[in-house]
């Protein structure tokens, strides 16, 4: 308790208590768990023994053949693979207050564990400004303002776990729940095996496991056209619809390649895996030699960790709102140290306060369609400033030459004789 007589913590956990205390309120004024509402309609779909993504793909068609109507939203399909239908089975077998209870807890703890694990990267002079601005990080995911901690998106869920135990390799490299986290969360979302390269830059001999654990979860997904070969034929087509009806491309940089294409009149599916294939290289290689560095003990983890998120999840080909969200602490720290360059710090802290506050008026206000392609740009954006950073914070620092003392000249080397 004795941090808590130091004005700043008092003010710092005032801030999370009304950060707290503004999502119930928030709730309660707005429509909450769309994303929630999805697997819950699912879950009902296969008790009754019906195939989810046949349902959900119906009640898709039958909403854009009739067109909208007033007060009904898009009925999104469950698009997460037959892997996870024996789960959603499961959880019909417990009782819906109970289900909810234990889900909303879960999603609350992990959606706590994102900041709280990212925060951890913040260094001596960082922290006092990262305690006070940690809790704003559940209300700007990708550093813009939005709505999606409502969503009940398990992938609040799938990050803070992969976070957690990230966080454990990191510190005692013990990388194996890690690996566990990572090929169970690709059951439900295929690109986050991605994640994968997070061990490999950042500690020593772990290509050989987390090879064995990309390979499981290539594997998982690949048996499945055989063990449920109806199912995984609907599945592929809900994720189909994702694009025929959504035109949900997603915030990376090859999603906003393929959408840019697409409201071209273009192909885009062959030009966006090659345009990502063109990025992602480079990406891998700074990875690489970053961390090589850090591996010999030229970054800390506090330098390395912000930079190696951003950059593991630029690798994720599509990239939405959710994959966004554990960035943002990452993105602010980044943020800062490069701020920090400039002689007068509080002038700089102020100016990139100033455009923060001017680009999210801006989005909300004017550029409302442009949500994702502004967040793209600034994820590319701190990457490449994170690398530049870490370039310059783990350079050798050369030792000044021999200068002669005094009158008489004598350099080091004679004085020490």
């Amino acid at each position: 308790m004795r941090s808590l007589r130091s004005p700043h913590r008092r003010v710092a956990l005032v801030f999370w208590m009304l950060a707290i205390a503004t999502i119930p309120i928030w709730f309660s004024v707005s429509q909450p768990a769309w994303d929630a509402s999805v697997y819950a309609r699912a879950m009902r779909w296969v008790a009754a023994g019906q195939d989810p993504y046949a349902e959900g793909v119906a009640q898709e068609e039958a909403y854009y053949r009739n067109g909208p109507q007033t007060g009904v939203g898009v009925p999104f399909a469950y698009v997460y693979s037959p892997l996870t239908l024996p789960l959603l089975k499961l959880a019909s077998s417990i009782p819906a207050w109970l289900l909810k209870s234990e889900y909303w807890l879960v999603y609350a703890l992990c959606a706590l564990a994102q900041v709280v694990v990212t925060s951890r990267a913040a260094e001596n002079g960082e922290r006092r400004w990262m305690e006070l601005l940690a809790p704003a990080a559940l209300f700007f995911p990708g550093l813009l303002v939005s709505d999606v901690i409502q969503s009940g998106n398990i992938a609040y869920i799938l990050y803070g776990a992969a976070l957690a135990t990230a966080y454990l390799g990191w510190r005692r490299q013990l990388w194996l729940p890690f690996y566990v986290v990572v090929v169970a969360a690709s059951c439900f979302k295929a690109p986050y095996l991605s994640l994968l390269a997070i061990p490999v830059f950042s500690s020593r001999r772990q290509y050989a496991a987390a090879s064995a654990a990309a390979a499981a979860g290539v594997g998982l997904f690949a048996v499945q056209p055989w063990l449920w070969p109806v199912a995984f034929h609907n599945y592929l087509r809900a994720v189909e619809m994702q694009f025929v009806w959504n035109r949900d491309f997603g915030a990376s940089p090859a999603g906003q390649f393929g959408a840019l294409l697409d409201q071209l009149h273009g192909p885009f599916e062959m030009a966006s895996w090659v345009f990502y294939a063109c990025y992602a290289v480079p990406v891998v290689g700074l990875l690489m030699v970053l961390g090589r560095r850090y591996q010999r003990g030229q970054l800390s983890l506090g330098e390395w960790m912000p930079v190696v998120l951003v950059g593991v999840i630029l690798l994720n080909p599509r990239n939405i709102e959710y994959d966004l969200v554990p960035l943002t602490v990452p993105m602010m720290l980044v943020g800062m140290r490069l701020l920090a360059r400039f002689k007068q710090r509080s002038l700089m802290l102020a100016l990139g306060l100033e455009h923060f506050i001017g680009v999210n008026v801006a989005v909300v206000v004017f550029l409302v369609g442009w949500w994702r392609s502004i967040d793209c740009l600034l994820v590319v954006a701190c990457f490449a400033g994170g690398c530049w950073d870490l370039v310059k914070r783990s350079e050798p620092v050369a030792l000044p030459s021999v200068v002669p003392i005094g009158e008489r000249g004598y350099g080091l080397h004679e004085v020490a004789s």
